[in-house]
C-alpha cells in the first residue's frame, strides 16, 4: 500500500492548502499582528475539487472540511494555521506539515539546506512518491499565481 492509498483509506478527504498573506493595512495592530490574508488555494485529492479565492471571496468559514475525517496538508503549516486564526476559523483536527517531513528527510544529510519556501514543495513531492503526477506541482504553481499581486 502506498502512502497516498493509506491516507485515502484513513481519511475521507485530504486537502492541500496554501495561503498567501502580508502585513497590509487591513491588519490593525490591535489584533495581535495577525497576517492580512491575500488569497487561499486548496486542492482536495479524492474529489479533485479546487478552491482559488482572493481575500474578498474568502468567507467566515473554510471552504474545505477540517473535521476528524479530513487531513489538512501544508508546507510550513504554522503559516496556514495562523491564517485560519486571522480569519477567525477553527483549526483543523489532523495536520500533516510537509516542512517537518522535508527536514526529517534532509537534516544531517551534509547538503546545504534550502530555505522554507514554496519551491520546496517539489522536493516534498518525492517524499510522497505515490501521489499522482502533477498534483504537488499544480498546487505549487496555482499558489504562485497569487504572488505577483504582493508587489
Amino acid at each position: 500500500m502506498t502512502l497516498l492509498d493509506a491516507l485515502l483509506t484513513r481519511f475521507e478527504e485530504v486537502v492541500l492548502v496554501d495561503f498567501e498573506f502580508n502585513g497590509g493595512e487591513r491588519n490593525p495592530r490591535s489584533e495581535g499582528n495577525r497576517p492580512n490574508v491575500v488569497c487561499l488555494v486548496a486542492h482536495e485529492l479524492r474529489s479533485g475539487r479546487r478552491f482559488r479565492l482572493w481575500h474578498d471571496q474568502i468567507g467566515s468559514k473554510p471552504p474545505y472540511r477540517i473535521d476528524a475525517k479530513t487531513l489538512f496538508v501544508a508546507f510550513y503549516a504554522s503559516a496556514e494555521l495562523i491564517c485560519h486564526l486571522s480569519k477567525g476559523w477553527p483549526l483543523p483536527v489532523n495536520i500533516l506539515d510537509l516542512f517537518i517531513e522535508f527536514r526529517r528527510m534532509t537534516n544531517h544529510s551534509g547538503e546545504r539546506q534550502p530555505s522554507a519556501s514554496l519551491l520546496a514543495w517539489r522536493r516534498c513531492a518525492s517524499y510522497l512518491r505515490s501521489c499522482r503526477s502533477g498534483i504537488w506541482n499544480t498546487a505549487s504553481s496555482t499558489a504562485v499565481t497569487c504572488v505577483p499581486t504582493l508587489g
